[in-house]
C-alpha cells in the first residue's frame, strides 16, 4: 500500500480485515496505548489526551458492572455534545453493554418514550440535566453522574474482559422522518467494518483532525467518532446549537480539520454562507451525505485544495457503507444534474429488485436491497419490522438481505443512481410520479438554492405537488411575487405538466430535524 504524500507513515497503523472480527474495545485500547500523550478530543477550547480518556472510560466501565451485572440490558446517556458525552460511549462499550444516546433538549415525551422501550438499569448523565433523569429513572433505574459521581478509588485500569465481535454496541434511534422512530442495533462488527474500510480507502492516522458534527445519538456519528479515535486522530465536536452555521468556517480553520462530514442540507446551507475568500487547504476528504447536486460539488472546488477527495456514497445506519464514488477537482463529473452514489464495497452486494422481488435488467428501477454478513441485527424489540426487512439468504445463514425501501438504478457501468424513498412516490392523472426528478430540476435553476418536493393529499382529492423552494436572491418581493411565477414558466420547459408543482411555498431556509435531514 502506498500512502498519500501528506501521511506520515508512522502514524499510521493500518486496519487488516481480520480485525473486524475483534472489538471496538481492542482495537481502542491499542491505539491508547500506542498514542497515549497525543489529543484525542477537542471540544470548546477543553481537550483531553489518549491516556485520559481511557483512564476515565475505565473508571465508568468498573462502576457499570458493579452497578448492573447483566451485559444484555442497554446503558442510556443523557449528556451534550461534548467530550463527557464520548468518555460515557467508550465506558458503555468497555463494560460490554450497548449504549443509547438521548438528546437532553429532546421533548420529555419522546425521552420517555425511548427509556421505556430500552428499559435501561443505568442511566449515565451529569448534574445539569438532573431534572430530566429524575423524570426518567421512575424509582427502578441507577443515575450515574460524570461530573462527580467518580471519585479516585474507582480503579483505572481496564477491566480486561473479552468482547465478541457480535456483541451489540449501540442502539440508534431514527428521527421518524419516514414514520415511527425506531431503535437500529448495531454490533461492534459493524462499526469496525466501516472503520476498516475508510481507514484502509483514506489512510486515516494520528496526524488527522476529524470533525464530528453529529450528535452521538445518531448511527452516522459513529463514522467520525471511531475514524478518529480507532486509528490514533483528534476528534473535534462543534456543537450547531451552540457555534451555528455561521462560525463553522473558522472552527475549520481553527481545528485544522482534516476529513469534514455533514448532512447535504447543512452542506447546501453552508455553502451559500461563504465568500470567495474562505478556503480550507487541510481537508483532504469531504463527504456530504445526502442527495448531491453536481453544481454543488463544482461550485464547492473553488474552497479546496486540488488534493481534495469529494466522496458520495450510499448508507444507512442498518446496512453501513454499501457504496462509494470519489471525486477530486482535477476529475470529470459524471454529465447528470444528481451526482450517482457509487459502486458497491467489498463485503456489500447491491441488488435491485422490482415489486416481485425479482432482479431488474438494464436500466430498470428498482428496490435497493443490501445483501452482506455485516447488517444490522434488526430493530430493538421490534420482531415484525425486522422480519419484514431482513432477510435470511437461503444459501448462507451468516448473509441476510436488507431491504433498504429506496429506489435505484444502475448505470452501464455499475454506477448505483439514488432515486429516492419509495413511499415518497405517488400517482399523479395516472402517472407515476417521484417528487425527487422535480427536486432536481428545480436545484438546476440558477434562482433557487435549495428544494425539496412532497406530494400532498386533500380527503376525496388526487395527489399534487407542492415545492417548498430556498432562493438564491433575498429580496421579499421577488420571494413571494415573482418567483413562484418565473419557477412554474422554467419546469414548464423541462417538464411534463403533471410534473409541475401545483403550488411553491417561498421559505428563508429549509427545516432541518436534529440530525440534518429535511
Amino acid at each position: 500500500m502506498t500512502l498519500s504524500a501528506n501521511v506520515n507513515s508512522d502514524n499510521y497503523l493500518g486496519f487488516d480485515h481480520q480485525g473486524i472480527e475483534t472489538s471496538v474495545v481492542a482495537r481502542f485500547e491499542r491505539i491508547a496505548e500506542v498514542f497515549a500523550l497525543r489529543v484525542a478530543i477537542t471540544s470548546q477550547g477543553r481537550r483531553i489526551t489518549y491516556e485520559r480518556l481511557n483512564q476515565k472510560a475505565n473508571q465508568l466501565a468498573h462502576l457499570l458492572v458493579r452497578s448492573s451485572p447483566d451485559s444484555e440490558t442497554p446503558v442510556t446517556i443523557v449528556l451534550d455534545h461534548d467530550i463527557p458525552i464520548i468518555i460515557a460511549i467508550l465506558g458503555i462499550l468497555k463494560a460490554g453493554r450497548a449504549y443509547v444516546v438521548l438528546d437532553p433538549t429532546a421533548p420529555q415525551r419522546r425521552l420517555a418514550d425511548i427509556v421505556e422501550e430500552v428499559d435501561p438499569h443505568v442511566i449515565v448523565s451529569n448534574k445539569d440535566y438532573t431534572s430530566i433523569t429524575d423524570e426518567l429513572v421512575n424509582g427502578a433505574r441507577q443515575v450515574i453522574t460524570l461530573d462527580g459521581g467518580i471519585d479516585d478509588s474507582v480503579s483505572t485500569a481496564s477491566l480486561g474482559q473479552p468482547i465478541e465481535s457480535t456483541t451489540l454496541a449501540g442502539i440508534f434511534y431514527t428521527s421518524g422522518s419516514t414514520g415511527r422512530p425506531k431503535g437500529v442495533q448495531r454490533q461492534h462488527r459493524e462499526i469496525l467494518q466501516r472503520i476498516w474500510q475508510e481507514t484502509t480507502d483514506f489512510h486515516i492516522n494520528a496526524d488527522d483532525n476529524v470533525a464530528l458534527l453529529y450528535f452521538c445519538g445518531f448511527g452516522s456519528s459513529t463514522t467520525d467518532l471511531f475514524n478518529a479515535l480507532l486509528n490514533g486522530a483528534t476528534l473535534c465536536l462543534y456543537d450547531f446549537r451552540q457555534e451555528g452555521l455561521l462560525g463553522l468556517a473558522d472552527w475549520l480553520q481553527r481545528e485544522a480539520i482534516t476529513l469534514f462530514h455533514l448532512p447535504i442540507a447543512l452542506f447546501q446551507q453552508w455553502l451559500d454562507t461563504l465568500s470567495p475568500q474562505d478556503y480550507f487547504a487541510q481537508v483532504r476528504v469531504l463527504t456530504p451525505s445526502g442527495k448531491l447536486y453536481r453544481r454543488d460539488v463544482e461550485r464547492s472546488w473553488q474552497h479546496f485544495s486540488p488534493h481534495l477527495q469529494f466522496v458520495q456514497r450510499f448508507a444507512s445506519t442498518e446496512a453501513g457503507l454499501c457504496t462509494r464514488i470519489i471525486f477530486t477537482p482535477d476529475a470529470a463529473l459524471p454529465d447528470s444534474p444528481v451526482i450517482p452514489v457509487g459502486y458497491p464495497f467489498p463485503d456489500k452486494e447491491v441488488l435491485l429488485l422490482d415489486d416481485a422481488d425479482q432482479p431488474t435488467h438494464g436500466p430498470g428501477t428498482g428496490q435497493i436491497v443490501i445483501k452482506s454478513r455485516y447488517l444490522s441485527p434488526g430493530y430493538w424489540r421490534n420482531e415484525t419490522l425486522t422480519r419484514n426487512k431482513f432477510i435470511p439468504d437461503p444459501d448462507d445463514p451468516q448473509i441476510r438481505l436488507y431491504f433498504t425501501g429506496d429506489q435505484g438504478r444502475r448505470r452501464a457501468d455499475g454506477c448505483l443512481e439514488f432515486l429516492g424513498r419509495a413511499d415518497n412516490m405517488v400517482k399523479i392523472r395516472g402517472y407515476r410520479v417521484e417528487p425527487a426528478e422535480v427536486e432536481t430540476a428545480l436545484r438546476d435553476l440558477d434562482c433557487v438554492s435549495q428544494a425539496t418536493v412532497i406530494a400532498q393529499t386533500e380527503s376525496g382529492k388526487e395527489p399534487c405537488l407542492v415545492a417548498y423552494v430556498v432562493p438564491r436572491d433575498s429580496n421579499p418581493r421577488s420571494q413571494t411575487q415573482e418567483l413562484p411565477r418565473e419557477l412554474n414558466q422554467a419546469l414548464r420547459q423541462v417538464l411534463p405538466d403533471y410534473l409541475v408543482p401545483a403550488a411553491y411555498v417561498i421559505l428563508p431556509e429549509l427545516p432541518l430535524t436534529p440530525n440534518g435531514k429535511i
